[in-house]
């Protein structure tokens, strides 16, 4: 194994895309999403589906629900009640994620990849928001953090799995309410983050 340490930057690829490849590109997505429908339990869920992903790739300057809907013509309300309240599984769409993942990228020595990754919170409302850690920015800070476990081979690399970790101060009878307000199962118990890795393993 080499010891050497490469030291120059890698130049970013060249942007060479057609209007064309940009035209395929919206196509074989629509085509991917066809493989993901069945995830969902009903056709309106699969419909606000792929308007939040359209919304999440759209250069929409703030991906935030509202802005969704009323870009794409979609009801506010309805749009927002799959987000936030509407009963439905990741489960399903991660196996057959998954499951594409070994069909495309499969290889005997592939490796596993864990990290975390933080995203600041204005405000103290989202399940998890707390003062920790935010590798994002580099220091503790208000946020959000993640735990991911990702795949690699020589023929590429993918996400395959995630799970929010919640500081230990969310399990405290102070957090009672926002951990019923924000729908954290009752039954979840504290977890550090190698925990949840290996869960996630």
């Amino acid at each position: 194994m080499s010891t050497e340490i490469v030291t120059d930057i890698c130049p970013p690829p060249e942007w060479n895309l057609t209007e064309k490849d940009i035209h395929e590109m919206v196509n074989a997505l629509e085509e991917t999403y066809q493989i993901y429908q069945p995830a969902f339990e009903r056709n309106d869920q699969a419909a606000h589906g792929w308007i939040s992903l359209k919304g999440l790739l759209s250069d929409l300057p703030r991906k935030v629900t509202e802005r969704i809907a009323l870009r794409f013509g979609e009801n506010v309300r309805s749009l927002q009640h799959f987000i936030g309240q509407s009963p439905w599984s990741s489960e399903p769409m991660l196996k057959i994620h998954q499951g594409l993942v070994v069909e495309t990228l499969g290889e005997v020595d592939a490796v596993l990849l864990i990290d975390e990754c933080g995203m600041v919170k204005q405000g103290e409302h989202a399940v998890s928001a707390g003062w920790q850690w935010c590798g994002s920015v580099g220091r503790a800070a208000n946020s959000q953090v993640g735990v991911y476990l990702g795949y690699a081979s020589r023929k590429g690399h993918s996400f395959l799995d995630a799970r929010l970790f919640l500081p230990d101060q969310w399990f405290a009878k102070t957090h009672q309410e926002k951990r019923q307000t924000c729908g954290v199962p009752e039954e979840l118990s504290y977890q550090t983050k190698p925990e949840i890795a290996l869960e996630l393993l």
